[in-house]
């Protein structure tokens, strides 16, 4: 489906998350890049390789978190605001054979209010990894503030083959199904949410461009 629709958003999944009260920006910055060290699928690239589809892991992949102040907004506009650019965020297409397949942002609406947006491409993140990434930023956010180290399980969910071998077969048959990608960002087992220390709770923003925040 790539290849038919280059340039596309169709597959992107937007999550967007409104953060109320103090938020440590490098802490969480942080946490979201053990999020993508510990799931090998978001540091996943798919190049074409001879008119072969394939799949690389690399090492490590880096999550810029840009931050966008919109404080400057009269309170009237900065919701428009903040909707257009999360709107835009949300369009911009995905490099399947560039990567990474994982974008983030924060919007700054106030000294105490933030949205931070995560866009996936839907190769690498489905309905079920929603609770997943909640679960495991709230907790590496927690203890990154106490500057120790989250309580989470170790998650050995494998490595897709880095050659062009099985693991193409694989995306081939998915870029023409259409079907849910066999791998996904997924627990290695069920984690209840801590039950403790819990700075802040991130709460889905009712934005309609979110097939997991619509309301």
């Amino acid at each position: 489906m790539d290849r038919l629709q280059p340039n596309s958003s169709l597959y992107n999944i937007p999550l967007a998350f409104r953060i109320c009260g103090a938020l440590d920006i490098p802490v969480l910055r942080a946490s979201l890049l053990e999020i993508v060290r510990r799931h090998d699928v978001l540091r996943t690239r798919f190049p074409d390789e001879e008119g072969v589809p394939g799949q690389v892991v690399e090492p490590h992949a880096d999550v810029p978190l840009p931050v966008h102040d919109l404080s400057g907004f009269p309170e009237s506009e900065r919701e428009a605001e903040s909707e257009r650019r999360l709107q835009t965020e949300a369009d911009a297409p995905f490099s399947l054979a560039d990567g990474p397949l994982l974008r983030a942002s924060l919007l700054r609406l106030a000294d105490q209010e933030h949205v931070l947006l995560l866009v996936f491409h839907h190769i690498v993140f489905d309905g079920g990894s929603r609770a997943v990434l909640v679960t495991e930023l709230e907790a590496l956010y927690a203890a990154g503030l106490r500057r120790e180290k989250a309580d989470l399980p170790s998650c050995d969910c494998g490595t897709p083959s880095t050659r062009p071998g099985s693991g193409s077969r694989t995306v081939a048959k998915r870029s023409t199904t259409g079907g849910a990608p066999s791998r996904t960002f997924r627990p290695a087992c069920n984690s209840p949410w801590s039950t403790t220390a819990r700075p802040w709770r991130p709460t889905p923003v009712p934005w309609n461009a979110s097939p997991w925040t619509r309301r």
